[in-house]
């Protein structure tokens, strides 16, 4: 976001160079990607002897063997259901996010390009900081035994999906200011960050064998909310772009005239 911003800077028609560049950074790290990793700790190029060594001892004992997962029980189950849906869920907010928020800002609150990318990098630092973060008074709960692993994971999944939505709903209440429009934007979105510390982990609670399986089918269940994301949100807004959909009217000056947002 920061560096769109500042690529493109007050000259619209750089905007070419953004997918040049950050393309350009894909193919580099897929360079070092493929010379650097490989299938096992055995084939790595780079791994030397001593360290092959210490990885032995800790494999002693142990069988690798390709075994496919329980698939009917794994979509049987409710608490898997229950993760991909939650999961589901951040995903849309997320989309909603990353597609409908320099929208808004751009059209509603006016801000530049720049200052667009500065503020939409700076939630997404926040919820990396976030994330980081939380997972000490997590771990400090289950340790003292404040709460169970279960509540602890309920806890902390309400906290990723409660506090967006209230900073969505603050920010639309705000009107047209734009420093406690953002504020309300960086504080939803930073509460985004206990998500990981949550449902990301409790597929490993629910199946530490099969958490990969299972995250991936969420994963890719979630990537759908990127398809219907602006499918839902031209419909519910078909003349203006705007993140916010509550069942209330917005009046914001825009271009000498007055822009009304029916929401409803």
């Amino acid at each position: 976001m920061l560096g769109t911003g500042l690529i493109i800077g007050n000259d619209n028609r750089n905007w070419p160079w953004t997918f040049y560049i950050f393309g350009g950074l894909g193919v580099l790290w897929s360079i070092f990607y493929f010379l650097f990793t490989s299938s096992s700790p055995d084939g790595h190029k780079f791994l030397s002897e001593k360290e092959k060594e210490i990885l032995d001892e800790y494999r002693e004992g142990v069988v690798s063997e390709t075994q496919w997962p329980p698939i009917k029980d794994i979509f049987k189950n409710a608490a898997v259901w229950a993760a991909i849906i939650a999961s589901f869920g951040h995903d849309w907010g997320m989309f909603v996010l990353v597609i409908d928020l320099p929208k808004y800002t751009a059209s509603i609150l006016h801000l530049s390009i720049q200052m667009n990318g500065l503020i939409l990098s700076c939630g997404y630092f926040l919820v990396f900081i976030v994330a980081i973060i939380s997972g000490y008074p997590a771990d400090i709960l289950i340790e003292k035994k404040i709460t169970g692993r279960t509540l602890n994971r309920i806890i902390f999944t309400t906290i990723a999906s409660g506090g967006p939505a209230i900073g969505l709903l603050a920010a639309a209440y705000s009107g047209c200011n734009q420093v406690l429009v953002c504020a309300c934007l960086l504080i939803g979105m930073a509460s985004m960050g206990t998500f990981y510390v949550s449902l990301k982990v409790n597929l490993i609670d629910l199946s530490p064998k099969y958490a990969g399986f299972i995250g991936s089918v969420g994963n890719g269940i979630g990537t759908l909310a990127g398809v219907l994301v602006p499918i839902v949100n031209g419909f519910l807004t078909p003349n203006v772009s705007c993140l916010f959909y509550i069942e209330k009217y917005i009046n914001c000056p825009v271009s000498d005239k007055l822009l009304i947002l029916d929401l409803q």
